[in-house]
């Protein structure tokens, strides 16, 4: 009978002494090649009694960035290249230059480079999993609460929590490998 009850202690016990280690995380997050995909994203603003809820497409370059093509409910386009933030062609106010990057590291499963700016706890397991950061210092720290990250086989849901406690909500959906057109691959040069 003392067996059985270890044996079913031990069962029970042994998600919770196998943490999930965000490092094991990162080789099937890391992004080495172009993918493509939706975006919807829901900011709930305390002035409003609804969220505000935009949605388009995504194409992310590991290592050369991001176009980030708002549809709803206006048209927006902004491209990350490098630490630059570019707004519907036009250079974005300086100040972006550490945000930049760091959406590049969110998107493309950099996690080691998040690491230098967040402490990154995470829970679940490789098939499914939520990995919540929180800014160790400014100026994130100002602008962020918490990020939590969560997917299965790669990155599906974003949620961002400004230092006001207002939530951001952002599901990337039908993410695959993408092939960039020149039209592309001029806005990220």
């Amino acid at each position: 009978m003392a067996r059985l009850i270890l044996t079913l202690c031990a069962a029970l016990l042994s998600p919770l002494a196998q943490a999930l280690d965000w490092h094991a995380l990162e080789p099937q997050l890391a992004r080495n090649e172009p993918v493509r995909g939706a975006f919807e994203q829901q900011k709930q603003l305390p002035f409003l009694q609804a969220p505000m809820v935009s949605a388009g497409d995504y194409l992310l370059v590991p290592g050369q960035g991001l176009i980030w093509s708002q549809q709803t409910p206006w048209p927006q386009q902004t491209v990350l290249k490098g630490s630059e933030i570019w707004q519907d062609g036009q250079p974005m106010a300086s100040g972006g230059e550490a945000f930049a990057p760091l959406l590049g590291a969110l998107l493309g499963g950099n996690l080691s480079q998040l690491a230098d700016q967040f402490e990154i706890d995470a829970e679940g397991s490789p098939e499914q999993w939520t990995l919540t950061l929180t800014p160790k210092q400014a100026p994130l720290s100002t602008l962020f609460a918490s990020i939590a990250l969560s997917g299965t086989a790669q990155l599906d849901h974003i949620r961002l929590v400004d230092s006001a406690g207002a939530p951001t909500e952002i599901a990337l959906l039908n993410t695959q490998p993408a092939q960039l057109t020149e039209p592309e691959r001029a806005q990220l040069r």
